[in-house]
């Protein structure tokens, strides 16, 4: 039976959004540099239109209102060369503060012009922040540049309206209103459009029940795991398999089945370092992929065979397979998941509930 997946108004709304695998799904196909040239343009579009306003007369003669400029024209320079030069940046909150100081760029750009009907005309630069959260982060942050890019157009506006005075006020709402709609634009209905694309390909590469990457989900996600293995942190694999767990669905039913392996998945997520794929192979097998020395691999094996085995209703215990990739190989994933579920077959034919790591 197929379950529809839920891409509600209100999900959309509360998703917490999936920065990181977006970065790490464009690294792995080699996009990321090209995105990164796209958006270090919109610095230097910016930049270069705040340093022909500074020649043009439109601009106010106050010395703030220069200072502000000259401030727009040095950070869309270093905006450009951060996203030319420099990485992606790795955290939500990093993303958020250059895409909070590009929107606060256009808005003083637009403001500190003598009439305010040219810094109208220059606030469709707020759509290329708008693309950027389109692709990159959740409604709250695009709700957030909607509100700033309103404000500073309803600023703009109202500014008119009191230059043309008497009947000025439709003029000027007529001109706010197409800098709205050219600023705004479809972004939010694409917004929306592409987090059910997202969505639906996430969901394809997770298990329903656990929530744990599936086959497709973990050579996924190996991609961008491959690029931690270094010298002293070799690529590992940790294969988990629970011990007479068809018992468990004879004697207690699939429901309590389904609990233990819900169970299981929580356990395996508690002990594994924050960077490992852990993955539902399928029935009561679980693979974690990891980066980490023979040691530390060993010692993470342990922790995961006694988590599960800690007392429950109804108890389980698991045998597990630890298999590390040798110095100077790339760890082939088919040549390391034959070694680890070679190992854990071992644990099995010593009874259980026990390591085994692959010589």
């Amino acid at each position: 039976m197929s379950v529809t997946p839920d891409v509600s108004l209100r999900r959309w709304w509360n998703d917490p959004g999936e920065y990181g695998w977006l970065v790490a799904f464009l690294e792995a196909r080699g996009l990321s540099t090209a995105m990164k040239r796209i958006v270090a343009v919109i610095g230097a579009v910016l930049a270069a239109l705040a340093a022909v306003m500074q020649l043009g007369p439109r601009v106010n003669e106050d010395p703030l209102s220069r200072i502000l400029l000259v401030v727009v024209v040095l950070f869309g320079t270093a905006w450009a060369i951060r996203w030319w030069r420099w990485d992606w940046p790795r955290s939500v909150r990093a993303s958020m503060l250059l895409l909070a100081a590009g929107d606060i760029g256009i808005a003083l750009a637009a403001l500190v012009n003598s009439d305010p009907l040219a810094g109208l005309a220059g606030t469709p630069l707020f759509a290329m922040m708008g693309a950027y959260i389109t692709f990159f982060h959740t409604p709250k942050v695009h709700a957030l540049h909607i509100a700033l890019l309103t404000a500073t157009i309803a600023v703009l506006s109202a500014w008119l309206a009191v230059q043309q005075g008497h009947g000025g006020g439709w003029f000027a709402a007529s001109k706010g209103g197409i800098a709205l709609v050219v600023s705004i634009g479809l972004l939010p209905l694409l917004h929306y459009g592409f987090w059910i694309m997202q969505r639906s390909f996430v969901d394809s590469l997770t298990d329903p029940l656990t929530g744990l990457a599936n086959r497709r989900g973990l050579e996924e996600a190996l991609r961008s795991l491959r690029t931690d293995v270094d010298p002293e942190h070799l690529l590992t694999a940790v294969w988990v398999d629970l011990d007479g767990f068809k018992s468990i669905n004879d004697k207690h039913g699939h429901l309590a089945g389904d609990a233990v392996l819900i169970r299981t998945a929580r356990c395996i997520q508690d002990c594994v370092p924050p960077r490992a794929v852990v993955a539902r192979l399928g029935g009561e097998e679980f693979l974690v992929m990891v980066a980490l020395s023979r040691a530390e691999a060993a010692s993470v094996a342990e922790r995961i065979r006694r988590a599960i085995a800690t007392p429950t209703h109804p108890g389980v215990t698991a045998s597990i397979g630890v298999a590390t990739a040798e110095p100077g190989t790339d760890g082939h994933f088919d040549v390391l998941l034959k070694c680890a579920d070679d190992a854990m077959y071992e644990a099995k034919r010593l009874g259980g509930d026990q390591v085994v790591q692959a010589a």
